[in-house]
């Protein structure tokens, strides 16, 4: 496995806590720092992995870990409806197949997105969020075998509420 490159993803949720704790049990004496409670900067290392649940054995393989900032709203819109490789265009591309075309309103994408957000799942969730407001549609138009496109404007109203 030496020429391979593994690079391995995740959410560890709650890590920040365990590398704050670390740090704040590094600081003595009276001209010591307070430990700063942003945590865009912190270095996550072998320990913070092994103390979150990582087996020692495993997280020592890791030679590199990179942090990433969380997705903004306005990212995850651009995922959603930004151009033709996005999420949005790629859902419509399979539901042509049932002959449906979905259009949603820029609110409604900003709604999905703030959802998506709110879960803090970042990319991830979007494209569950989207089968969830879209399968009503895409069953009933199945039941009905028609082959005409159909076009479905989603608006904020049309949502489900969002667990």
């Amino acid at each position: 496995t030496t020429p391979t490159l593994i690079i391995l993803g995740g959410a560890f949720t709650g890590i920040e806590r365990i590398s704050a704790a670390r740090r704040k049990n590094h600081t003595l004496g009276f001209g010591a720092a307070k430990s700063d409670p942003d945590t865009r900067n912190t270095v996550f290392g072998t320990d913070d992995l092994v103390e979150y649940g990582l087996l020692r054995e495993f997280a020592g393989r890791i030679p590199v870990v990179a942090r990433l900032e969380q997705l903004t709203k306005v990212q995850l819109v651009r995922i959603l409806e930004g151009g033709d490789h996005s999420l949005l265009a790629g859902i419509n591309r399979e539901c042509r197949r049932h002959g449906l075309s979905f259009s949603f309103t820029p609110a409604a994408i900003r709604a999905v997105a703030a959802a998506a957000l709110a879960r803090g799942t970042g990319a991830r969730s979007l494209r569950g969020t989207i089968n969830q407001i879209i399968e009503p549609h895409v069953f009933r138009r199945a039941r009905a075998g028609s082959r005409t496109v159909k076009e479905i404007r989603i608006t904020v109203r049309d949502l489900p509420e969002f667990n």
